[in-house]
């Protein structure tokens, strides 16, 4: 019997790696279930985990193995159960590019997307993991997620913009509210797919939700939003200055005519003359920190520069579009193509996605990047 972390475990499955130490408390033949192999349907199957609680099955037609059953595949000292069947049973060369998790299983260790065949070279979104809504440790690597809206899962890989995720269905018990009522009257609605608040009056509002900023792609402000006049010293608006300014860090979606718009432009104005006029370079430093932490987008100036899915908001979703775009990998429509120009040379280019990602990174506030 070998010992293992999970990493390994998946090297075994896929790559039919060789264990190089010992298993504690070591477990006898007849005392291991046996894997077995459905010859009419070519299924390979076995056990798996603590107390060999988890079902594993092979299916080469779907290249995917499967995992159900109930409890963690790992114990306290992150060993499994049985590791050698993978060799033994599931033939060497074998391709697997999706591995399924299904309810249940709380415990799944690490899983290293590389390790699904014993190739170096792969596609991400060639390779997928499919998660459970109460699985309680994992960890990926670059390969495409699928998950519920609103597990964990989502709420994980939303942290991390680098993981393409897909949506299985919505979980049944999701860990935050979507919708809610802010102390100032105005009511919010979170969108899973765009990770975008919207904020609608009557009254105002910022704040309310629970979920963590980081999985907050942006956010819209409806037109009907009105809140107090009231000014603080510089001469902004006190509650778009305090509540976005300083804290959003995200992209904001308005309206060119709306309150909030015009106390926008004033903030920025000020804030350009403070940047304009400092004492000395601390203080220019510090305001302009401020003045490019926030970008505010209108959505009625028609098309949007950025918005490559034309849905009405520039994200992360799009910046993939374009480098698909860029490779060739897609077709896209002309207007589509007047929405990649992001640095305004008039071409589409790699250089037109390096303006995307400053924009969504802050670098910059306006698309296109060059614009006069």
């Amino acid at each position: 019997m070998k010992k293992k972390t999970w990493i390994r475990v998946v090297s075994i499955l896929l790559a039919s790696a060789t264990c190089a130490s010992p298993i504690t408390a070591p477990v006898s033949a007849s005392e291991v279930p046996v894997a077995t192999a459905t010859q009419e349907n070519t299924i390979y199957t076995g056990k798996i985990g603590v107390d060999y609680a988890i079902t594993w099955t092979y299916n080469p037609a779907t290249e995917t193995v499967t995992f159900s059953g109930t409890g963690s595949l790992m114990n306290d000292e992150y060993d499994t159960n049985n590791l050698t069947q993978y060799v033994t049973i599931i033939p060497s060369g074998s391709s697997i590019k999706h591995l399924v998790f299904e309810e249940g299983i709380e415990d799944i260790g690490l899983i290293s997307c590389p390790l699904f065949d014993s190739g170096y070279y792969y596609h991400p979104s060639d390779y997928t993991v499919t998660l459970p809504e109460h699985v309680g440790k994992y960890l990926v690597g670059t390969c495409t997620v699928r998950g519920l809206y609103g597990s964990q899962v989502y709420y994980d890989v939303a942290r991390d913009k680098t993981i393409k995720f897909e949506a299985t269905g919505v979980a049944k018990e999701p860990l935050y509210e979507t919708s809610g009522t802010c102390k100032e009257g105005a009511t919010w609605k979170y969108d899973y797919a765009t990770r975008i608040i919207t904020i609608s009056g009557p009254g105002y509002g910022s704040g309310g939700w629970k979920m963590p900023l980081e999985t907050i792609y942006g956010y819209k402000l409806d037109p009907n939003l009105t809140f107090p006049e009231e000014k603080e010293e510089e001469g902004w608006n006190k509650w778009v200055f305090q509540n976005w300014f300083t804290t959003a860090k995200s992209l904001v979606y308005c309206y060119k005519d709306s309150q909030f718009a015009k106390e926008y432009e004033i903030c920025c104005d000020l804030l350009d003359k403070k940047i304009e006029n400092a004492e000395d370079e601390q203080e220019r430093v510090f305001y302009t920190r401020i003045r490019k932490s926030f970008n505010a987008s209108y959505l009625d100036d028609g098309s949007l520069c950025g918005d490559i899915n034309m849905d009405g908001f520039i994200n992360l979703t799009d910046a993939v579009l374009l480098g698909k775009a860029v490779n060739d990998s897609i077709t896209v429509t002309d207007a589509q193509k007047v929405q990649m120009d992001c640095n305004g040379d008039g071409d589409i280019s790699a250089d037109d996605m390096l303006s995307l990602l400053r924009f969504l990174t802050h670098k910059i506030d306006t698309l296109p990047e060059n614009a006069e």
